[in-house]
């Protein structure tokens, strides 16, 4: 798979993995930025030999192409709750990360994840207690999620009773 910033090219290679295509195929663009426009063009060798496809116009949606995110569920919640982290990137990879539940006073109150968080998906568990062992009140909290490249996000988490 190549990819161009405009359809005339300079094209430059993506991947070039041998992938048995049985139906519809796809590979990774792990660079890709969100909010950008690309040109993608696919060189697949077949029976009769090599074959050529596109240039195809993709628009990298701002929304879906985030570098790191993070999900809490349920939310809200009482208890037990699955926390997901997603770090962007070449599978494989790692970055220092972490996570960290803070009051709406900006007080840390409980640490999720120290250490190195690799690419896609990683799943916390969290019981809903302080590092202290103390059990959060209901109420708002911020769970922040901060690597050592300088990625960051934040996401809203609601205990209950």
């Amino acid at each position: 798979m190549w990819r161009a910033a405009a359809a005339e090219g300079p094209y430059g290679l993506v991947s070039d993995a041998e992938i048995l295509c049985v139906g519809p195929c796809y590979a990774d663009d792990y660079s890709a930025v969100g909010g950008r426009t690309y040109w993608y063009r696919f060189d697949l060798v077949t029976p009769n030999g090599l074959a050529s496809f596109g240039p195809y116009r993709v628009d990298i949606s701002a929304d879906l192409a985030r570098p790191l995110t993070a999900t809490v569920s349920p939310n809200p919640a009482h208890g037990f709750t699955q926390v997901t982290l997603f770090l962007a990137g070449r599978p494989g990879g790692a970055v220092l990360a972490e996570a960290t539940v803070f009051d709406l006073e900006g007080r840390r109150l409980a640490t999720l994840h120290h250490g190195a968080l690799p690419s896609g998906a990683t799943r916390l568990g969290w019981n809903g207690r302080a590092d202290d062992g103390r059990d959060l009140r209901s109420g708002l909290y911020l769970l922040r999620v901060a690597t050592a490249d300088g990625r960051f996000t934040v996401t809203r988490v609601i205990r209950t009773r």
